[in-house]
């Protein structure tokens, strides 16, 4: 699949989710920046040879704005990532 798939894929799935979706920007915005965080800091522990998946599963099983589904489906993707630019 190329790139541009996986943008447009992506775009579409994003706008029927916010179609579907009616929870409240404000808190959309910070838990945006949470996963963020935790992705950084997953990413600087991968780097240093420490234990990232443990960081990464604590936010799957946290409690927060996205629901449990959500929070498994971005660990799991950001899991593949990590792994797959390390190989490269």
């Amino acid at each position: 699949m190329r790139r541009a798939e996986k943008i447009r894929l992506a775009n579409e799935a994003a706008a029927q989710a916010q179609a579907m979706d009616d929870r409240d920007q404000g808190q959309r915005d910070a838990a945006r920046k949470e996963w963020g965080q935790v992705r950084k800091a997953a990413r600087e522990a991968f780097f240093k040879k420490a234990n990232w998946n443990a960081i990464l599963n604590d936010y799957k099983e946290a409690d927060g704005f996205y629901t449990a589904d959500e929070r498994a489906k971005m660990v799991a993707a950001y899991t593949e990532e990590l792994i797959a630019n390390a190989i490269r």
